[in-house]
């Protein structure tokens, strides 16, 4: 049995910040949400020192890449649905190992 580990790579837009502070709350509202719901490792990649963009990657490992291919999109999905309008996803990009 091998193993499958999927990379999603986003990149997000907060176009109600208006600092750093309120982009951090916004971003650690969706890694709380993400990372109880699903079991996926979670970190935000780049652009920490911006306050209205962010890339976080999320790693999800399994050994069937459809169920993994589930999870990635039921997380685009949580993230649209917990954002409402506070965040919009610029980029997804997947990859697997």
């Amino acid at each position: 049995m091998s193993v499958i580990i999927g990379h999603l790579s986003l990149e997000l837009h907060f176009p109600l910040a208006h600092s750093l502070k309120e982009k951090r709350k916004s971003l650690k509202r969706i890694k709380e949400k993400v990372t109880h719901r699903f079991n996926v490792s979670l970190i935000e990649s780049a652009f920490q020192d911006k306050w209205q963009r962010s890339k976080i990657d999320i790693a999800i490992i399994g050994i069937d890449q459809q169920t993994i291919e589930n999870t990635i999109q039921n997380i685009l999905h949580l993230i649209d649905e917990v954002s409402i309008g506070e965040i919009q996803i610029l980029s997804a990009e997947i990859e697997w190992h």
